[in-house]
Parts: structure tokens; C-alpha cells; sequence
């Protein structure tokens, strides 16, 4: 049996087309890596074929001091209380939250829970970088739910474990009748 012989130039053609289709076939040529003749410009950076560098996210650890003040004022003087009285005839009281935390970086997600007997209500908010007290979360109370109170603002954790920043007690009171 002959052995099979090929044309002189297909051995090395083949060679240059395995070796061209294992390069980095996922980097298309572009205009600018071609010179005016057709031919490859050589030289060429490899960066021009890195994706751009993304800014790596820090998590760096925060020490947080709240200063808190819960009012029945949503702005101006504020009057920090543990008591809200619900006047006789009056549907509703309002408690606002107000919050500082010092040494904060940057907003930080947080979940509020207003806690009453077994009823816990939570809303999601932020806290702000700033050097004053500034409005962080409300709650409204109806004359059926007059007691002890509980708020709690948690950090909201990526993995699960949501520490405990702020916590306090307050008493919600029904104005006795004349």
C-alpha cells in the first residue's frame, strides 16, 4: 500500500491554522491592531485584551455610636420621651425616631421593629452619614394599643445575622377620662 503523501505546503498550512484557532479566540481583531498593508501590528499590549478593572467592594468593619431621641415631634425641638400620652378623643399618637450615628462612612441599610406584646411590626430604612439628629422611622399607635413599646434598629447583614444597634423601651398611655 503507497503511503500518503500531501502537497509540500499543506503540512505547515495546517499547523498555522491549529495553531491560529487555539489562540484567544474570544478577542476579536480590530481595526486598530491592523496596519495600512493587512498585516498584525506587532508590539501590541496585552491589556488591550483585559476587561476593565472593576473597583473591588472593601467591607471594613464600623464602630457605631447612635444617639437616639424618640418625640412626638417630627422636626424642631425635639422632646425626648418614654411616655406618649393618647388624648381622650384624639385617634392616634405618633412616636418618631431619631437617630445620629457617629463615625458612619457611608448609609447603611437597617430594619426597624416595633415590638408590642407578640406584634412586632419592621420597616426597612437607611442610616445617613451626619452630624446631627435627623428623622430615621415613625410609628403610629391607636388607643388598642396602648403599653410597653419596644424599638430595635438591626443592621441588615448579607449573611443573615443581623446585629442589634439601638434598642429602647417606651410606654404608650391612654389619657384617662374626666
Amino acid at each position: 500500500m503507497p503511503a500518503l503523501s500531501l502537497p509540500p505546503l499543506v503540512a505547515p498550512l495546517a499547523l498555522a491554522f491549529g495553531l491560529a484557532c487555539s489562540a484567544c479566540a474570544d478577542a476579536p481583531i480590530t481595526p486598530a491592531q491592523i496596519q495600512a498593508d493587512g498585516s498584525l501590528r506587532s508590539g501590541l499590549q496585552q491589556s488591550e485584551f483585559q476587561a476593565p478593572e472593576r473597583p473591588t467592594a472593601r467591607q471594613t468593619a464600623q464602630t457605631l455610636q447612635l444617639t437616639a431621641v424618640i418625640a412626638p415631634q417630627a422636626e424642631g425641638a425635639l422632646e425626648d420621651t418614654h411616655r406618649f400620652v393618647l388624648p381622650s378623643g384624639q385617634p392616634e399618637a405618633v412616636a418618631f425616631l431619631h437617630l445620629r450615628a457617629d463615625r458612619l462612612q457611608e448609609p447603611r441599610a437597617v430594619r426597624f421593629t416595633w415590638i408590642h406584646g407578640d406584634a412586632r411590626e419592621e420597616t426597612m430604612g437607611f442610616l445617613m452619614p451626619s452630624d446631627t439628629l435627623a428623622l430615621a422611622a415613625s410609628h403610629t399607635f391607636g388607643p388598642d394599643q396602648a403599653g410597653e413599646w419596644t424599638v430595635q434598629v438591626h443592621a441588615v447583614s448579607p449573611f443573615g445575622t443581623d446585629p442589634l444597634l439601638f434598642e429602647r423601651t417606651f410606654e404608650v398611655a391612654l389619657e384617662p377620662v374626666p
